[in-house]
């Protein structure tokens, strides 16, 4: 059972999560340029944003119709075979 100041600390962060999801959607849009895709690790070097944060953001942009995976290629931070995102081509 939460005690209340529990439940009054949950709802500020529900509250201010919107601002800042929306936030960091805008800086990982601005990072996607047309017509090329990015790896994780590539988009945390150019928007200094945490992986979790980037990670949670690109699965709601995707959700949401914006982002796609592009090809299978390799990282060219961490060499590993993986599937980018790209803006989503109409």
């Amino acid at each position: 059972m939460k005690i209340a100041q529990q439940e009054t600390a949950v709802a500020a962060f529900h509250e201010h999560v919107p601002s800042i999801s929306s936030t960091q959607c805008g800086v990982i849009l601005d990072a996607i340029q047309p017509g090329h895709d990015y790896s994780m690790s590539e988009l945390v070097e150019m928007t200094g944003l945490q992986k979790s944060s980037i990670s949670a953001r690109l699965n709601k942009m995707r959700a949401d119709g914006v982002l796609e995976h592009g090809p299978e290629r390799k990282c060219r931070i961490s060499g590993r075979t993986i599937n980018p995102v790209r803006r989503k081509t109409a």
